[in-house]
């Protein structure tokens, strides 16, 4: 490509199956943005599990703890316990 072509075309994001919930890969010469290694498709089912488990604790639960004893200077400890109920 010479510095006067114009950019190459980007693909659309993977889609995902509702049903199998596995990730449909995009036309084999198409950049994936929202994934530009393809580690969706290197885990296994279990690391997807973890993965989501973790995410949604700390979206749900760890997120707003964090920032207020980050803001006052305070760690809570209860934040061990529960990670390590989860197994993280």
């Amino acid at each position: 490509m010479t510095p006067g072509d114009a950019a190459p075309a980007v693909a659309a994001k993977p889609t995902r199956s509702a049903a199998s919930g596995t990730t449909k890969r995009p036309a084999k010469d198409a950049f994936v943005w929202s994934d530009a290694l393809l580690l969706e498709e290197q885990l296994s089912e279990d690391e997807r599990l973890v993965r989501d488990t973790a995410r949604s604790y700390a979206q749900d639960k760890l997120m707003s703890r964090v920032q207020h004893g980050f803001r006052h200077e305070h760690f809570d400890r209860e934040i061990m316990t529960e990670m390590g109920e989860l197994g993280l």
